[in-house]
């Protein structure tokens, strides 16, 4: 049998050459690819969080950030901004909003800077806030101020590559380029910039293990002015987000991106993992930007129609395939992405071009889907049809490598088909070359090692061949042998080596150069590309918030600007999923009615999910979702409070009161005429003369700013409450409604009405939950003696002091016994009786 056996065939694994140092080679590439597959899996179906580096740099009361998000090649920049201490609001937000994994800053910064930095990222893990303490978590990073100085951190920048500057551009020119994408007047950002190009460009090897330049694929500025403030423990009191681990260790993960029942479960539908990743980020970003909202919901209301039924269908099918691409450029550059993640790219990038032109064709006059139209270059199509025409991905499957179709190169058609001969070539020089052999050679073939070139194989024609026999062979130049075959170079086998010499390798060099024009084709038009990628991932958000809209009929709410809160039947959008009937309620703050509620009513009666309820319905308005009423007008609000959840921490050092302090005292500070406050029960966690003090004193501050004063809602059992404000025309009294029944129980009707509650019901409330009879009759006589200023009496019936009673009448009765005169029939009475009392607990 002759054979040809080209580069991919030849493995000296399957031929046990274990002595070969090829060997080992070739199980390396096998094990690389396969652990190239894995990371393509887990790039795109994992949903765990990319690493987001956060440099921040702090002077004479001005902040500046700079970001980069590894997955994404992103480069986000906060222009200067005043942040004054020890709040440091900005640098809360930032946290709040970039997650980040990593923090870059300098120790020789202010010091309440410095701490606040550490309190932020540390959350809550580690007592001590020193840079040095902070910094053993490998993820809080201090680098030399002199990394942070301005003019050296102005060369580093200068020196970067931006996506789309000119080619071939002059120094000037390139200067000019990046000066007018980056604000140098911005002192602390330029240096905030230095201190994670610093960080990034001697660590970046190590954390990607693929590239070792940073590749900035679009840069973004953050902008804070248009967000709607919204503190961690607000967004965890709402359940806008509830993670839930793993409950084994072992597969427990601190980026674990599931969520139990939580306004981003419920909202997310999202087609494509690039849609849930946006989700989050449209959740921890609520917007007070009108003209956002607006557009926002313009397209879910497109959604929602049935007409534009097909339309959603084709859009969310396409959705479907669309990953991200900056990942895939950073391995293509390299050599390193596979022939599925380039199938993948081919899929995203073809439906994301698909996506824009349907926008396009649609006829209604949608705003975000011209923007996604308009974001569509001449470019990407340009790509598509090159990949289409250029990619063999069928027979590129089989050969494990990116194969070029024909037609595209005259030189590489004349290698291919040069290379498709070798066979015949290869079978007719072995016929020549068996003839020239000794009688006692019956069978040969020619193949073809790479790197050693053609050879003669012949089988063992005796089983007792030595080294020294092989040599001998005539007109042959031995040169190895293995499992019983030996390997030769003939004078035709050197002229094969020189003409046609390795045409597989030639023509694989043929194919990369054409690859790798399409690869920095596809570089110099990535800020197009990850643009609309972008663009499609708030897309797919969007169509998301109109499935979770038609399913649970929510309303798209009038956003209008002042201080008013109207909801016509408002529904807790989580609420009404747990239970059979949910009793919806209306809400009404604004001038006129007033915008301070205090909310009474028995125990379990709904005071606290109304609160809930009437801060989400705000909250969805103000990521351009639709709202679970059945109309609600919304003034756009730039804060919104809470004090929902006690919070308590033994490493921060705050008791459960003491961060109900701490959260009420930022309300008070941090709140304007259109913020949002919401506090349920505050004061309960102390003493009761103390509690009621501090929370009339903090409503009466907020009554006295009259025309400055924000929508307050606030909860509690403090029933003498309202005499202690002073009457206003902004505050307003409410209370859930009940009945109670002819046995006493009460009955909740979940329904707000106008005026204060009677009582607090606290012991009907005990016995609607099963709490024993002989309790709640205690507590009654308990109640009604402090009521009447009465002394309350030891309750004798209690089971327990009636043991102790006997216990103690038969200890004394037997204390008087003259044990000399005690009868046999005595002393079995008191034996029993002991063993009935031993018997009573």
């Amino acid at each position: 049998m002759i054979t040809d056996s080209s580069k991919e065939d030849i493995s000296y694994g399957e031929t046990d050459l274990i002595d070969d140092p090829a060997s080992g080679h070739f199980l390396c590439n096998i094990n690389k690819s396969a652990l190239t597959e894995e990371i393509e899996t887990n790039d795109t179906c994992s949903e765990s969080n990319s690493d987001v580096f956060l440099s921040v740099f702090f002077r004479k009361g001005f902040l500046g950030a700079s970001a980069y998000d590894i997955e994404t090649s992103e480069l986000f920049l906060l222009n200067d901004i005043v942040d004054p201490g020890p709040e440091f609001r900005t640098l809360t937000t930032l946290f709040i909003q970039l997650k980040p994994t990593h923090v870059i800053t300098c120790s020789s910064l202010a010091q309440t800077f410095v701490q606040r930095v550490c309190k932020l990222f540390r959350r809550g893990e580690d007592e001590d806030t020193s840079p040095e303490s902070a910094q053993t978590m490998n993820c809080l990073h201090f680098i030399p101020s002199k990394e942070f100085n301005y003019e050296n951190s102005k060369r580093k920048v200068l020196s970067l590559k931006l996506p789309s500057e000119p080619e071939d551009a002059s120094a000037d020119e390139r200067k000019t380029f990046i000066m007018s994408q980056i604000n140098f007047q911005g002192k602390c950002l330029v240096s905030s910039l230095g201190g994670i190009l610093c960080y990034l460009q001697r660590s970046l090897a190590r954390l990607t293990l693929s590239r070792s330049d940073m590749f900035i694929s679009a840069i973004n500025n953050l902008s804070l002015n248009d967000l709607m403030w919204v503190d961690e423990e607000t967004f965890h009191g709402l359940q806008v987000f509830s993670p839930v681990t793993h409950p084994s260790l072992y597969k427990w993960s601190s980026n674990d991106s599931k969520d139990g029942i939580s306004i981003f479960s419920l909202l997310n539908r999202c087609k494509s993992f690039l849609g849930t990743k946006f989700m989050r980020v449209m959740l921890t970003q609520p917007s007070k930007n009108m003209k956002t909202l607006l557009t926002r919901q313009q397209v879910v209301s497109f959604c929602l129609l049935s007409k534009n039924e097909q339309d959603v269908k084709i859009l969310g099918d396409h959705l479907q395939d669309i990953k991200s691409v900056v990942s895939f450029v950073s391995r293509s550059t390299n050599g390193q992405a596979t022939v599925s993640q380039w199938k993948t790219f081919y899929k995203t990038i073809s439906s994301a071009v698909l996506i824009a032109e349907h926008c396009k064709s649609v006829e209604d006059d949608i705003d975000f889907f011209q923007e996604i139209g308009a974001a569509m270059n001449d470019s990407l199509h340009v790509i598509v049809m090159s990949i289409n025409h250029m990619i063999d991905f069928e027979q590129s499957e089989i050969e494990g490598r990116l194969v070029i179709k024909s037609g595209i190169s005259d030189d590489l058609d004349k290698v291919k088909e040069d290379h498709s001969n070798i066979p015949i070539m290869m079978s007719s020089v072995a016929e020549l070359e068996l003839t020239n052999l000794p009688e006692y050679i019956k069978y040969i073939s020619m193949v073809y090692i790479p790197e050693i070139g053609y050879m003669v194989s012949i089988p063992y024609w005796d089983m007792n061949l030595t080294e020294e026999d092989l040599r001998k062979v005539p007109g042959l130049d031995f040169k190895f042998h293995a499992n019983k075959v030996a390997y030769f170079k003939s004078a035709r086998c050197y002229e094969l080596d020189k003409n046609p010499g390795d045409l597989k390798v030639d023509m694989m060099e043929m194919e990369s150069k054409i690859i790798l024009q399409l690869i920095q084709y596809i570089q110099q038009n990535m800020e197009y590309l990850v643009k609309l990628i972008n663009l499609l991932a708030e897309l797919d958000c969007l169509l998301a918030f109109s499935f979770v809209a038609r399913d649970y009929n929510f309303v798209c709410p009038e956003l209008v600007d002042g201080r008013i809160i109207e909801i016509i039947k408002g529904r807790h959008p989580l609420q009404e999923l747990c239970t059979m009937s949910f009793v919806p309620n209306d809400t009404v703050s604004n001038d006129e009615q007033g915008v301070v509620k205090l909310l009474t009513g028995p125990n379990a009666s709904g005071k606290s999910i109304y609160l809930k309820q009437v801060a989400l319905i705000a909250y969805l308005a103000h990521i351009g979702s639709f709202v679970p009423a059945e109309s609600a007008k919304i003034g756009l609000l730039d804060h919104l409070h809470s004090r929902i959840q006690s919070v308590e921490s033994m490493t921060l050092h705050l008791s459960s009161f003491m961060g109900d302090i701490r959260q009420m005292t930022m309300s008070l500070h941090n709140s304007s005429p259109t913020s949002l406050i919401i506090i349920d029960e505050f004061g309960k966690g102390t003493d009761e003369c103390d509690g009621i003090g501090l929370l009339a004193a903090c409503v009466q501050h907020l009554l006295e700013r009259k025309d400055l004063c924000p929508h307050v809602m606030i909860s509690t059992h403090f029933n003498s409450l309202p005499d202690l404000l002073t009457p206003s025309s902004l505050l307003s009294l409410q209370t859930m409604d009940y009945i109670i029944t002819d046995n006493g129980e009460i009955v909740y009707l979940y329904k707000l009405k106008l005026g204060m509650a009677g009582s607090k019901f606290a012991i009907q409330v005990g016995t609607t939950q099963n709490v024993p009879k002989s309790i709640t009759d205690r507590a009654s006589q308990i109640l009604e003696a402090m009521s009447h200023h009465t002394v309350i009496k030891a309750d004798l019936s209690n089971r327990r002091i009636d043991n102790h009673r006997k216990k103690r009448n038969y200890f004394e009765k037997l204390a008087l016994l003259d044990i000399d005169k005690v009868s046999l029939q005595e002393e079995e009475n008191l034996t029993k009786e002991f063993n009935n009392l031993c018997e009573l607990e």
